[in-house]
C-alpha cells in the first residue's frame, strides 16, 4: 500500500467538498477519478499528495516519489520550456525544500536549542540525496522528455507563450515524463484536454506500460476504459469505488440503481400490503389492541426511498425545415489562410442526416475546413451549400458569446424579449438554474460557458450543425447528454472532435485529416480505424537520413546518426517537427 486515506474531510465555507473519504492506492494500479465538475476531485488528489491538509481524517503517505500534472498550468507564460520541463516536483521537491528548512534553522538567531549532532547530520544525507537526484533529473530532461515525445531540441529555448495548446500539454506531459519512470504515483488532472487523437493514443500505450500507480481525473470516457483499472466515483461529497474499467463501472452503477429500485418497490408494496392488514383489523377488532402493535411495528420498519439519478441534461435539438436530400457537396476543394493552402478535401457528398466526425492532428487544418463552410475563408475549387441549410455554429473558442450578457440575456437575444420563459426553460435543461442564469458570461466556468453555448445554439433551430469541439471543458454527465441529442438530431452534422467516444456514438461518416488533406470514409471512429491507420492519406514514400539520434516517441525506436527511414507522405505531420529541426534530412 502506498497511500492510505481514512475518513477525510474538507470543507470551504459552508460547503463540504469531501465527505469522510477513504481510500488506498496499492502498488500498480491505476485509478480513474470520475465526478461532474465541481464534485471535489482536484481537492482529493491534492490532500492524496500531502498539498492540502484535510480538515480531519487519517492520511499515510508511504511514499515520496509522487508526480503531478496540474489541470491549470502552474507557470507564467513567460517562462521558458526548458524551465518549465526541468522545474523540480515530486521527490526532489520535497528534498529541496527540506535542505532550505535546514538551512534556515541553522542559520536561525532566536536562540533555540538544536541538536546540531542531528541537524547537521541530516542535513549532509539530504545534500547527498539532492545531488544524486538532480544528476537523474537533468538527464532525463535532456533524453525523455525530448525523445519520447518528440520535442526538438529548438523548442527548450522557445516561450510557453508561443505554443499551441497542444504543445502546451505536451511541454506538461514531458514535465511529468521526466521522473515518471521513478514515481511510485502519479497524479495526473485532464491529462487529455488540448491532445489530439494519435498523441492521446501513444499517452494510453505510455501510462499502460507504466509500472508505477496511477491517479487520473479524465473526462475522456475512451481513455478511461484503455487505461483505469478501478474507478472512483466522487458524489455529493463522498467517494465510492468500483472495480474495472469505465464500461465496466458504468455497467454496474446500472445494475445497483436497478437492484435498489426494485428493493424499493418490494419494500413500499409491503408497507402498503401491512397498511391494508392494520386497515381490515382495525374495522373488524378496533377495541382491541392488535391492530395498534402491527401498526407499531410498521413504523419502526425502515423505509427505503427508490434511489435518484442525477439530473441530466435532457434537450432536443428542433430543425427548421429541411435543407433538400443534398446539403453540402465538394470536389477538389481547397481552403486558404491568407495566401496559403491550408487544408485540400478531394471530394464530400453529404445528405441530410448525415454526421460527419473529423479527427487529425492539432494544426491540421480541421477548423479552418469549418470556416469555409460558413464561408469565412478564401476557398478555391468546388464547394456548394444548399441554400436551404441554415447554420447553426458552435466555436470551440465560444466566440459567439458576449462576456457581457448573462446567460439568460444571451439567450433572450435569440428568442425574442419576450420569451423569457423559453430561455430559462432551455438553460435549466443544461442546469443552468436561478443565480447561475444571471451570472455574466465572463464569470462562468469553461463548462458553464460551453454549455450556454450549446443552449444558444439549439433555440435557433438550425438543420445544418457546424460544430468545433462541442464536448470540451464538459464533465461526462454532460458529455453523455449532448451525445444523446445529436443522435437523436435529424439534421445535418459536420464536427471537429478529439471525443472518441462521441464520433463512435453519432457519426455515419469520418474524415481523417493529416498532411494539409482530408479523406472522409463512411463509419464511425472504431469502424474506420480498424480498416485503415488513421494517418493514412497518401501513398507516396520519401527516404529520410537521420543527422542527428532520437527515439520516435510513436513506437519507441531508437535511431543513430546515418539511420535512414522511409517516410509516408501521410506520416509527414509525425515527422514534422524532427524534420524542420533537422534531425532528419531528405534524401534527394
Amino acid at each position: 500500500m502506498l497511500i492510505s486515506a481514512d475518513g477525510l474531510s474538507k470543507t470551504y465555507g459552508s460547503r463540504d467538498i469531501i465527505r469522510s473519504a477513504s481510500l488506498t492506492i496499492e502498488k500498480g494500479e491505476s485509478i480513474g477519478l470520475v465526478g461532474n465538475n465541481g464534485a471535489g476531485k482536484t481537492t482529493l488528489i491534492r490532500m492524496l499528495m500531502g498539498e492540502l491538509r484535510p480538515d480531519s481524517g487519517d492520511l499515510r503517505i508511504r511514499t515520496e516519489k509522487i508526480g503531478y500534472l496540474p489541470q491549470i498550468p502552474d507557470f507564467s507564460r513567460d517562462t521558458k520550456v526548458k524551465d518549465v520541463i526541468g522545474a523540480p516536483y515530486g521527490q526532489l521537491s520535497k528534498v529541496m525544500r527540506r535542505v532550505a528548512e535546514l538551512e534556515s534553522l541553522m542559520s536561525d538567531q532566536s536562540g533555540q536549542v538544536i541538536d546540531w549532532d542531528k541537524v547537521s547530520s541530516e542535513y549532509s544525507d539530504r545534500q547527498h540525496e539532492l545531488a544524486q537526484l538532480k544528476g537523474r533529473f537533468q538527464s532525463s530532461v535532456s533524453t525523455d522528455a525530448l525523445d519520447e515525445l518528440g520535442l526538438p531540441e529548438g523548442i527548450m529555448d522557445r516561450m510557453m507563450s508561443e505554443l499551441s495548446g497542444g504543445e502546451v500539454t505536451k511541454v506538461m506531459l514531458g514535465r511529468v515524463m521526466v521522473q515518471a519512470r521513478d514515481t511510485d504515483v502519479l497524479f495526473l488532472d485532464e491529462p487529455t484536454s488540448h491532445l489530439d487523437v494519435s498523441t492521446m493514443e501513444w499517452m494510453e500505450d505510455y501510462l499502460v506500460d507504466l509500472e508505477g500507480s496511477i491517479v487520473v481525473i479524465s473526462h475522456d470516457r475512451y481513455f478511461l476504459d484503455k487505461v483505469a483499472t478501478r474507478i472512483v466515483e466522487i458524489s455529493g461529497g463522498e467517494i465510492r469505488s468500483y472495480n474495472g474499467s469505465y464500461s465496466d463501472y458504468i455497467s454496474m452503477k446500472e445494475t445497483e440503481f436497478l437492484q435498489k429500485a426494485r428493493e424499493a418497490q418490494k419494500n413500499q408494496s409491503e408497507r402498503q400490503r401491512q397498511e391494508r392488514v392494520i386497515a381490515e383489523l382495525k374495522r373488524r377488532w378496533g377495541y382491541l389492541t392488535t391492530f395498534k402493535t402491527r401498526k407499531k411495528l410498521l413504523e419502526r420498519t425502515r423505509v427505503m426511498d427508490a434511489p435518484k439519478k442525477d439530473d441530466d441534461i435532457r434537450f432536443e435539438i428542433r430543425t427548421t425545415k429541411r435543407s433538400g436530400v443534398n446539403v453540402i457537396m465538394a470536389k477538389e476543394m481547397a481552403a486558404y489562410r491568407g495566401d496559403k493552402v491550408i487544408i485540400k478535401v478531394k471530394d464530400i457528398d453529404l445528405e441530410t442526416g448525415d454526421k460527419l466526425g473529423i479527427f487529425g492532428p492539432n494544426g491540421s487544418g480541421k477548423s479552418t475546413f469549418l470556416k469555409a463552410l460558413l464561408g469565412e475563408v478564401r476557398t478555391t475549387g468546388d464547394l456548394w451549400v444548399a441554400p436551404g441549410a441554415t447554420i447553426g455554429y458552435f466555436a470551440q473558442s465560444h466566440d459567439g458569446l458576449d462576456p457581457d450578457l448573462t446567460a439568460e440575456e444571451q439567450l433572450m437575444q435569440a428568442v425574442g424579449p419576450d420569451n423569457k420563459a423559453i430561455a430559462r426553460k432551455t438553460l435549466a435543461s443544461f442546469l443552468l438554474i436561478n443565480k447561475d442564469v444571471e451570472r455574466k458570461i465572463s464569470t462562468l466556468s469553461g463548462g458553464e460557458r460551453a454549455r450556454v453555448a450549446l443552449a444558444n445554439m439549439i433555440v435557433l433551430g438550425r438543420n445544418l450543425l457546424v460544430l468545433d469541439e462541442p464536448t470540451n471543458y464538459l464533465d461526462i454527465r454532460s458529455r453523455e447528454a449532448v451525445e444523446r441529442a445529436l443522435s437523436s438530431y435529424e439534421g445535418t452534422i459536420v464536427m471537429v472532435s478529439h471525443d472518441r467516444y462521441l464520433l463512435d456514438g453519432i457519426c455515419n461518416k469520418t474524415g481523417i485529416v493529416s498532411d494539409g488533406a482530408m479523406r472522409i470514409m463512411p463509419g464511425n471512429y472504431s469502424i474506420v480505424k480498424q480498416q485503415v491507420d488513421p494517418l493514412t492519406l497518401g501513398d507516396r514514400v520519401e527516404t529520410y537520413v537521420v543527422a542527428s539520434k532520437f527515439v520516435d516517441w510513436g513506437t519507441r525506436k531508437k535511431y543513430k546518426t546515418g539511420d535512414r527511414i522511409e517516410v509516408h507522405t501521410r506520416d509527414l505531420d509525425r515527422y514534422r517537427q524532427l524534420i524542420d529541426s533537422g534531425f532528419l534530412k531528405l534524401v534527394k
